[in-house]
């Protein structure tokens, strides 16, 4: 696995997925001491991940949405709740904003 990024709630992998056989996106959802706050990434992180399956199940929505494979909680790591999704590569949306902020 590598970081290729984090967030407000954890981090994001690029990881492998046994099964299919394909690289994913990984998002580790943090647990910290503060359970009033773990408990709030963990919700977000579920109403993102039903999000996506809801909108994915619309006809041509793929192009538009990454989708949500599944969701599952890491036992090794005290519960930690992960959401693997689609693998985006290329150019992030800041990468996009400096380069336009530099253009003439």
């Amino acid at each position: 696995m590598k970081k290729i990024g984090n967030g407000t709630f954890g981090l994001v992998y690029e990881a492998f997925h046994q099964l299919t056989r394909q690289k994913v996106a990984l998002k580790r959802i943090m647990i910290t001491s503060n359970k009033n706050a773990s408990d709030n990434y963990i919700k977000s992180a579920k109403l993102e991940a039903l999000f996506l399956k809801i909108t994915c199940s619309a006809e041509g929505a793929s192009q538009y949405f990454i989708e949500c494979h599944e969701t599952f909680y890491d036992r090794k790591r005290s519960g930690q709740f992960n959401i693997i999704t689609t693998l985006l590569t290329g150019e992030t949306l800041m990468d996009r904003y400096i380069k336009k902020r530099r253009s003439p």
